[in-house]
């Protein structure tokens, strides 16, 4: 396990203006129907997930959701970044419900401050 030290989200548009840092993992959300976000090169990590930002009460018929194999693969991501890497970014559209709910659960998970409003997230993630 990498001895990230925080863990932040922000919208995709911020996350194609970054540079690639290899101190860095990122995990790039977007919609199915969307392409995948046009990232710069250099990240220590990257791991892609498509899902929309809805609840189940809200789907539609064909819209996917974040499912129970993409946290397995969210986890196994995160307990799988290299030794150097100490800060972890999430990115989705907005940088907010999406983004802020997986930052949450894995700065919870590993003890992290969280620096975001929970009402804001994803009650789905």
């Amino acid at each position: 396990m990498p001895p990230l030290t925080r863990v932040e989200f922000i919208s995709q548009r911020s996350a194609e203006g970054r540079p690639g840092d290899p101190r860095a993992g990122l995990i790039s959300i977007t919609d199915e129907a969307d392409a995948p976000a046009s990232l710069q090169t250099g990240w220590a990590a990257v791991l892609r997930l498509a899902f929309y930002d809805v609840e189940p009460a809200w789907a539609r018929p064909g819209q996917t959701l974040f499912s129970e194999a993409q946290a397995r693969a969210l986890w196994e991501f995160v307990h799988g970044l290299p030794r150097q890497v100490d800060t972890l970014y999430v990115h989705c559209r907005s940088g907010i419900s999406r983004s802020g709910a997986v930052a949450r659960a894995i700065s919870e998970r590993l003890g992290l401050p969280f620096d975001g409003e929970e009402k804001e997230c994803n009650a789905h993630v």
